[in-house]
């Protein structure tokens, strides 16, 4: 089809590979960086065009995946606002009751406090935690090892200290026990916030609508990961097997499930794993839980993901992958096993993003991992097998690759768009070529896109 719709412009910057592998200064170089290869569409054509034919190019502000928190109309309702620092108690969607947050979990942190929308789980008037062994007076489960509680003490009764929680949401003992009794099994509770700072609006315009990039991947979207705005897309809602992508939604549904800082053993394989050997994880090793991160996020060991998964039971720790996806809005999205073996795992480039940018700035710790080059642990040396790392831009992601699925990748970069820094996802599917297809697409950002600033919208 595009050879009667499309007219095929070429353009080629020569390079040296060594230097296009290890950037001095990204920021400064990556415009002459790569093959920049366009198409050129008659828009005055396009509503006669399907709609995985076309490709959307920046001009508008498409928001995709905005934190706008919505209390039901109907019924009780919890928001813990963590940017406010107040929890919030809702009846038929009117305020009722407002109390302050003493502490959270850390940003960046394995135990960073998980945000989503939930519902109450489970009370318990003095629930001792698993982790601290502190007690926590009236306590609301909303997810895992995650409640709302009053303040803790120690079997002898003390309390513990002022400071940053294990994840959990601290309240005054008092404020706790008015949130306990209004609080239902199954009632909403949504942790979150829908502020963002004035500079993060903005929109992204195309210096030439006409121009479109050549890459092979048959889905992508390349959007801005502080406001949601699309940049460019192509076939952004069609669901695609993932593979290994699959890794990212493990490793946050380990960190929402399973004490991070317990011991953890390597058992024997309890099926056959493809690529058992990636990791080199051997049975009757012992780890810390969260160093199997390392191999799982960056040598993509499906060792390390059914490792993880074996503390709730592998059946039980997917069932949990997919509730985590609703909590985060997730509308295309299918998990069917913890490593992305099965072709079963699947998504979409927009419900990527949004997992994306819920991890980014929810559990930051999961790609401040992938950031790494490589990890030393014991004997154990676990290299980034994602060439993207050397970039000095790069802020995280992983790729894949299965028969089925292709290659995909979904990797974070800060950009600077006339000395203005944006952070940005570049998503791929059913990709010929994740790595080169990623470049094209920053080099199109390059030539093309221009980021104008604006008050929010």
């Amino acid at each position: 089809m595009w050879s009667t719709l499309a007219i095929f412009f070429g353009l080629v910057i020569a390079y040296d590979l060594n230097h296009f592998l290890t950037p001095k200064n990204f920021n400064e170089e990556w415009k002459n960086l790569g093959t920049i290869e366009y198409r050129s569409i008659d828009y005055s054509k396009k509503q006669n065009l399907t709609y995985h034919d076309l490709t959307e190019v920046a001009g508008t502000v498409d928001f995709i995946g905005q934190d706008f928190i919505n209390i039901p109309a109907h019924g009780k309702a919890i928001l813990a606002d963590l940017q406010k620092m107040s929890v919030i108690l809702y009846q038929d969607g009117q305020i009722i009751e407002n109390f302050p947050i003493i502490s959270i979990g850390k940003s960046g942190l394995p135990w960073e406090t998980p945000r989503g929308q939930f519902n109450v789980l489970n009370k318990e008037k003095d629930h001792q935690s698993s982790i601290t062994k502190v007690w926590m007076p009236y306590s609301v489960q909303f997810l895992g090892n995650y409640f709302i509680h009053g303040w803790p003490y120690y079997e002898n009764g003390t309390s513990v200290s002022l400071g940053y929680s294990g994840g959990c949401i601290r309240l005054e003992t008092a404020n706790a026990e008015e949130v306990f009794s209004f609080a239902d099994r199954g009632t909403v509770l949504v942790v979150g916030s829908n502020n963002l700072p004035n500079d993060s609006w903005g929109r992204y315009v195309a210096k030439n609508r006409s121009l479109l990039p050549v890459v092979t991947a048959e889905s992508y979207l390349v959007a801005d990961l502080d406001n949601g705005a699309t940049i460019v897309k192509k076939n952004s809602q069609t669901i695609y097997p993932i593979a290994s992508l699959t890794k990212l939604m493990t490793a946050l549904v380990f960190l929402d499930q399973v004490n991070p800082i317990s011991q953890i053993a390597i058992g024997a394989d309890r099926k056959t794993i493809p690529y058992r050997e990636v990791g080199k994880l051997e049975t009757g090793e012992v780890f810390v839980a969260k160093d199997l991160l390392w191999p799982l996020l960056l040598e993509s060991s499906n060792k390390a993901a059914e490792v993880l998964a074996s503390r709730l039971g592998e059946k039980k720790f997917v069932a949990e992958m997919n509730n985590r996806a609703r909590t985060i809005g997730l509308v295309s999205s299918t998990f069917a096993d913890p490593a992305g073996i099965d072709n079963n795992n699947v998504s979409s480039a927009e419900d990527l993003f949004r997992l994306a940018k819920h991890i980014f700035f929810e559990k930051d710790y999961i790609f401040s991992v992938s950031r790494h080059n490589k990890f030393e642990l014991g004997g154990h040396v676990w290299q980034n097998v994602n060439p993207l790392v050397n970039y000095s831009n790069f802020l995280g992601g992983k790729g894949s690759q299965t028969e089925v699925a292709k290659q995909t990748a979904l990797n974070l970069f800060e950009l600077n768009f006339e000395n203005e820094k944006r952070r940005i996802a570049i998503i791929v599917l059913k990709s010929d070529d994740r790595e080169n297809d990623t470049q094209k697409l920053l080099d199109y950002i390059a030539n093309n896109i221009y980021f104008v600033k604006d008050e929010k919208l």
